[in-house]
């Protein structure tokens, strides 16, 4: 009879139950990607851009001499021209974002990371928003106006104020014909109104030159009224209508997307910050082997450049270097 087995002997030939091995203390630790460019949609940038704002002191007068000394306006307009106002805060945020969060975790390593110099950039994207809102207002309210449609005015007003000065003279004293000036004048801030200016003013010279007798005579001897003045008003009412005809929807929209010189200073000094930034964080990616790399937008990469001062081509210092061919 065979002799039993122990439980001893039995256990002891099951399988060891696979237990996971600690990860090596010096294996960088895991790192989470960047969102996707969806995720930070206009109002979540504007609410970001204020909160991270309101976490810096204000920059004193001397650290704003300094920083527009360092970025002077002919190389910021220079940057800003290739870059669009309307989707740069979104970019460059991101950006700065990842920089930022890294900076927090491994502040021994990031030398020159100042709190000046992040309250800079961001000043400048704040400065930007408010440009870009009130470009905005000003297309829906029909305040942009083309540089022709702008040339096209001065004559009109030129001829404005040639029939209004005799008017206000052939009308003074007279009650009711200074209340149809009053409401002649109209408003000459924008071309539609001027030329409804224009042709309300030119209307009323026509009815005061068609009066007849002594007084009338007199008034317009002492005024100075004319014909030529009533003329020359509809001719640059009919002129500048025509050049408002010519000002196309499209062409107004293009100019509403367009960049002034202002958010081009802005966007390029941001974007000068942004640079010195990102070269700070290439030096501390040499120091510290657990930063991951920036993700950058591909529009925004193209502005950046790449950060020389880590090298003509910055390598991962997560992966060997290349022997050079023998």
């Amino acid at each position: 009879m065979p002799p039993k087995k122990s439980r001893a002997s039995t256990s002891a030939r099951k399988a060891p139950v696979a237990r996971p091995r600690p990860a090596p203390r010096d294996e960088p630790a895991p790192t989470v990607a960047s969102p996707p460019e969806t995720a930070l949609d206009d109002d979540a940038s504007e609410e970001l851009l204020d909160q991270l704002t309101a976490e810096l002191d204000p920059l004193t007068e001397l650290q704003r001499r300094y920083f527009t000394r360092q970025q002077p306006e002919d190389r910021a307009i220079e940057l800003g021209s290739r870059t669009s106002a309307t989707l740069y805060t979104r970019a460059a945020l991101r950006v700065y974002v990842q920089i930022s969060a890294a900076a927090e975790r491994h502040p021994k390593v990031f030398v020159g990371f100042t709190p000046a110099l992040r309250r800079w950039f961001l000043d400048q994207l704040v400065a930007l928003r408010h440009a870009v809102h009130q470009r905005t207002s000003r297309a829906k309210d029909g305040g942009v106006v083309s540089i022709e449609l702008q040339e096209a005015m001065t004559p009109a007003r030129r001829a404005r104020n040639a029939l209004l000065a005799p008017l206000e003279l052939v009308v003074e004293g007279v009650t009711e014909d200074e209340k149809k000036l009053a409401l002649s004048r109209g408003d000459t801030t924008t071309p539609a109104a001027l030329v409804q200016s224009l042709r309300a003013l030119a209307g009323l010279g026509e009815s005061v030159l068609a009066r007849t007798g002594d007084l009338a005579e007199i008034a317009l001897a002492e005024s100075g009224l004319q014909s030529q003045h009533v003329r020359d008003a509809r001719t640059a009412a009919e002129a500048l209508q025509k050049a408002i005809d010519a000002d196309t929807r499209i062409g107004r929209k293009e100019r509403a997307d367009r960049d002034t010189p202002t958010m081009n200073i802005l966007e390029g000094r941001a974007t000068l910050s942004l640079r010195r930034a990102r070269r700070i964080y290439a030096h501390a990616r040499v120091l510290d082997r657990a930063l991951p790399a920036l993700q950058i937008p591909k529009a925004m990469e193209r502005v950046l450049g790449t950060p020389a001062s880590a090298g003509k081509k910055t390598a991962d210092p997560a992966k060997p270097t290349p022997a050079p061919d023998a």
